[in-house]
């Protein structure tokens, strides 16, 4: 009995021991004693219609063997193309790329363990079609892994996936590395920062759905690091690579994009385009007068040179808000603050060449943005740039909420504002672009209730 123990001991030391093995193109017979998904955090980044990147968290002292399977064969090909081991953290995460895929199809990806080839995670997944006159697309932002939001947290997840969007637009705050609990605001470590994204990692619901759907992604100021963070912050560096770790991928050729530096980046679909900036890594401290302070001259001129390129209308996606003005409210100190935070009110240099600029160039935009803690459509009036347009704005899918004292409007004065809601939520997009123009029907939908918070139809013509 002492001898079976033993050797017991010694196969599982090895079996911890293995290296990452490449996909086999062998049949592959199932070997499901412990098969189940969600055990691991996975997140389906850039996709095509012939590729796809997912992002794998799994624990430092286990080893995985990648398979992509359709109708239960091996299909396309995987590859590891980084391992990111935040050392002395105890997860790693694989950073696959799955190719030689078919368009429109659903494929199923297994995590399997060398030793006894046996399933610790499946999930599903589907590339893009062909063609699609139309693209639907979820937005969200700011969602806390504090437990007092549990009771919204897989109910509010669930309900989007069952909205079937072909990705989700996620714009910032999705991990709040310094929460008041455990990190103080501009002290965070490259330890404290890898605890707050792990733990995130493991308490949301959208990265252990069994289906996975893709996640197009910036950041803003706590996923950044610090509350109202600019790139003075010590930890940014950490924290770009936690995200890109996380959430970013590598470039597909004529459909996503990588910026050169930071975590901003662009994607084409349906004939759309969506541009995510970088509202952190370069932003001058609030106030600045300088001329690129809110993205930096090279993000500015990234944005403007694709933009030219064609007539594509645009998704232009910000953490914070672009057409709000300043919310003053007191403190308790007694001093009034600035509660948010936009281009217009905190660089109005940078706010007014980016309209010139905008104005200049042939392609139609709707602003996006998150970070309030209450979602909104703001129209924009023709003056600006020439066409009349819409910011809309979508948070928090479930953090806190800033009630309004007694006797108080529930939403802060904008005289932009078409419709707006507080409570924890997302934004649905339909969007196409017809012979009429470009057409937008955005609702945000909450979990209290069946029908939208809101509802309008955007019709750009430019």
């Amino acid at each position: 009995m002492a001898r079976q123990i033993f050797l017991f001991v010694i196969a599982s030391f090895l079996w911890s021991c293995q290296t990452v093995n490449a996909p086999q193109s062998t049949a592959i017979d199932p070997v499901d004693h412990f098969a189940g998904y969600g055990k691991l955090s996975i997140v389906q980044a850039a996709t095509s219609t012939t590729e796809t990147f997912i992002n794998v968290m799994g624990p430092r002292n286990r080893d995985y063997k990648f398979y992509v399977l359709l109708n239960g064969k091996p299909a396309g090909r995987v590859d590891v193309v980084e391992i990111v081991d935040p050392s002395p953290m105890l997860f790693k995460i694989y950073k696959l790329r799955v190719s030689e895929l078919n368009p429109n199809t659903e494929y199923r990806l297994e995590v399997r363990i060398p030793y006894g080839d046996t399933i610790a995670d499946y999930r599903t997944f589907k590339t893009f079609p062909a063609a699609s006159p139309a693209v639907r697309f979820a937005v969200g932002s700011c969602f806390s892994d504090d437990f007092v939001f549990s009771h919204v947290r897989e109910a509010i997840w669930q309900h989007m996936f069952e909205q079937n969007p072909d990705f989700i637009l996620l714009n910032g705050d999705l991990v709040y590395v310094d929460t008041h609990d455990f990190v103080p605001r501009e002290k965070a470590t490259e330890s404290d920062v890898w605890q707050r994204y792990i733990h995130s990692m493991e308490i949301i619901p959208l990265f252990h759905k069994e289906r996975l759907i893709p996640v197009v992604a910036t950041w803003d100021d706590h996923d950044y690091g610090t509350n109202d963070g600019n790139k003075n912050f010590a930890g940014k560096d950490f924290s770009r690579r936690a995200f890109r770790a996380l959430f970013s991928s590598g470039d597909i050729k004529g459909v996503y994009e990588n910026g050169a530096a930071g975590v901003y980046k662009s994607f084409s679909l349906s004939g759309q385009r969506f541009f995510l900036m970088d509202n952190r890594t370069f932003r001058e401290p609030n106030g600045s007068a300088q001329v690129f302070a809110h993205w930096g001259k090279a993000q500015h001129s990234w944005l403007l040179e694709h933009l030219k390129s064609n007539d594509q209308p645009a998704w232009l996606v910000n953490g914070g808000q672009y057409f709000a003005p300043p919310i003053i409210v007191g403190s308790e100190s007694n001093q009034p603050r600035q509660l948010n935070e936009s281009l217009m009110a905190d660089h109005p240099a940078h706010f007014r060449q980016l309209m010139k600029d905008l104005k200049e160039s042939n392609a139609p935009v709707i602003f996006v943005s998150g970070d309030i803690h209450f979602s909104e459509i703001l129209e924009v009036e023709a003056t600006q740039l020439g066409y009349t347009t819409y910011e809309v704005t979508s948070s928090p899918i479930h953090s806190y909420l800033f009630r309004n004292k007694p006797g108080e409007p529930e939403l802060w004065a904008n005289p932009r504002r078409v419709v707006g809601a507080k409570d924890h939520n997302y934004i649905l997009v339909e969007s196409r672009v017809t012979p009429q123009g470009w057409e937008a029907e955005v609702k945000s939908y909450g979990v209290k209730r069946p029908e939208p918070l809101f509802a309008k139809k955007l019709v750009i013509k430019k």
